[in-house]
């Protein structure tokens, strides 16, 4: 049942990233403050350290927080405030008319997304999504997410009306490309999608580096210093935070000031689970077993297709996973399993 339109969703998260909201993992819409932050800390809250929520996560005192499913939660709650949690593969997974991002319609408002990660589609290329912690709630362009992880699929959310399509907003032009790592000339070469995103910042700049393949070849070095000329910067043929912004693009750093490739912080989001699960006869079943599969997929225990029923597959995946992290093996998820796997328990 749809509880909001796509213009009406399109405006939140549009608000949100105008309001400088800052990304937390786990967070759902929360005012962040050094109080706040003790407390996830002292819980290791979805699994993470002390360290991460009040030192990592200290630029975002004072800003409210999201992670990526969080943003859309939240839109969500601001009509039905108790709608159901869920996590960026659930929203995803109980969409329609989804597809192939290559077959995405322009429909502002529908979602986009990758294997854990989300984000809402505003129109003419554009996405607000909530990039990770070094980056916050952003506006990215479609080819260019701001994790530097291409969008695999779109979808219509389930409580969202696209009966009527919104026009897109006017916002800013996006960042060209969002880096964190010093590119030069190597052996063997330097390669990656935020390769694959320089490559396209140049070619819209007028310096065409060839094939936009990803991999830093004497041609993309060309262009560089083509470009680096043309900006009066050093024509060094390396790419580091001046060429980077000269270019239009975010030079991405944590929270040491330290270059920091958005991908290696990875911006998924948690999940929550209020019962235990484990073996019966007949199975378990639901939304909170699928969320568990996703998650010891993503902690490399894939439990076979994630088809939210606990089985003997994830039966086996949850003992390996317990195995592996010094829990007591007995394939039953509880509290420090779901921690484990960075989910919140809420059970009692």
């Amino acid at each position: 049942m749809a509880v909001m339109t796509a213009d009406e969703m399109i405006n939140f998260v549009v608000n949100a990233k105008n309001q400088g909201w800052g990304y937390v993992y786990s967070g759902q819409g929360e005012l962040y403050t050094l109080a706040l932050a003790q407390e996830w800390g002292r819980q290791n809250r979805a699994g993470k350290s002390y360290d991460y929520y009040v030192n990592q996560c200290a630029r975002w005192f004072g800003r409210v927080v999201a992670d990526c499913s969080g943003l859309i939660i939240q839109a969500l709650r601001s009509r039905a405030p108790n709608y159901e949690d869920q996590t960026a593969n659930t929203l995803m997974e109980r969409s329609t008319n989804k597809g192939a991002i290559s077959s995405i319609p322009e429909n502002p408002g529908v979602c986009v997304w990758r294997k854990g990660h989300i984000g809402i589609y505003i129109g003419n290329g554009k996405v607000i999504e909530a990039g990770g912690t070094n980056i916050g709630v952003v506006t990215s362009n479609l080819a260019t997410p701001a994790t530097n992880k291409a969008w695999t699929d779109w979808g219509m959310l389930a409580g969202v009306d696209y009966s009527a399509v919104p026009q897109a907003p006017e916002v800013p032009v996006p960042p060209t490309c969002w880096l964190g790592r010093f590119f030069k000339l190597t052996d063997p070469y330097m390669n990656g999608d935020d390769v694959a995103q320089l490559q396209r910042a140049l070619q819209d700049a007028g310096f065409p580096p060839g094939p936009i393949d990803g991999v830093f070849g004497p041609r993309t070095q060309a262009a560089v210093m083509g470009f680096q000329k043309q900006a009066g910067i050093t024509a060094d043929g390396i790419v580091g935070s001046q060429t980077t912004q000269a270019l239009l693009g975010v030079w991405v750093t944590d929270f040491m000031g330290v270059p920091c490739c958005p991908w290696k912080e990875s911006p998924l989001d948690s999940f929550t689970l209020g019962r235990l699960l484990k073996t019966y006869s007949p199975y378990m079943r639901g939304a909170d077993v699928q969320d568990v599969q996703y998650a010891l997929e993503e902690n490399s225990f894939p439990p076979g297709p994630p088809d939210g029923i606990y089985g003997p597959k994830t039966w086996g995946a949850v003992l390996s996973f317990q195995k592996a992290n010094g829990l007591q093996t007995d394939a039953i998820v509880g509290p420090k399993t779901t921690q484990a796997l960075g989910g919140l328990w809420t059970g009692n």
